[in-house]
């Protein structure tokens, strides 16, 4: 009988460190990954050298040294993964009835060509930071961050939003063997909390979920 109880103690022990290392495998490796983009976009908001050769003589160099080159991207303060249900609600609430009837008599293969549009954060930080300005919307298109990332095979491509201190928000997204990064010039008020973000980020079909950020991170 002691034996049994033996087997089944260390039967249990196994399947909780099993469970323990998925977890732990899963966020901290995106976490790093979102790490690394947030790093380069650091560098990009840095150096002059590299956005001359990308920015006209006019660009506002003051706006990203006081908006953007805020030295915190390697020290974030929250981290949001997001998702995005069903496109189609976004498109309702950006476009007119009647845009919403030509795309209803498009056929389904362009249709799909619009929704593979919609999907994801590229089109949909446009929108968000084309609410800051012209100048918003033309630093971040500039600043975008791509990685080979050899190895990154999630199921599905993955969204995460990290938030910082003085920082602009940065979208990360975690594609096959690939990783990117925009900034996401959202207003502190808006990323206060979580209710605060949901309520910024509703509107644009999406839904956000508050990530742990590992406690070897935090504690640095």
């Amino acid at each position: 009988m002691n034996r049994c109880k033996k087997i089944a103690v260390l039967l249990c022990a196994l399947i909780l460190c099993l469970s323990c290392t998925c977890c732990f495998a899963e966020s901290p490796d995106f976490y790093a990954v979102g790490l690394e983009v947030t790093g380069v976009l650091d560098q990009m908001v840095q150096s002059r050298d590299y956005l001359e050769l990308f920015m006209s003589s006019g660009a506002n160099w003051d706006l990203l040294e006081t908006k953007f080159n805020t030295g915190d991207y390697d020290a974030p303060v929250a981290v949001y993964r997001l998702s995005q249900p069903d496109p189609m609600e976004w498109l309702k609430t950006i476009m007119p009835e009647e845009e919403m009837e030509k795309l209803a008599a498009l056929s389904p293969v362009l249709q799909d060509q619009l929704m593979a549009r919609m999907k994801g954060m590229s089109t949909l930080s446009s929108y968000v930071n084309a609410k800051g300005g012209v100048e918003i919307l033309s630093l971040t298109s500039t600043l975008q961050a791509i990685l080979d990332k050899p190895g990154l095979e999630p199921e599905e491509t993955e969204y995460y939003l990290f938030l910082f201190e003085k920082g602009v928000p940065v979208v990360v997204t975690c594609g096959r063997n690939t990783a990117s990064g925009m900034f996401l010039a959202l207003d502190k008020s808006e990323t206060e909390s979580p209710e605060a973000l949901q309520a910024a980020l509703s509107p644009f079909g999406l839904e956000v979920s508050p990530v742990e950020i590992p406690e070897a991170a935090a504690a640095e």
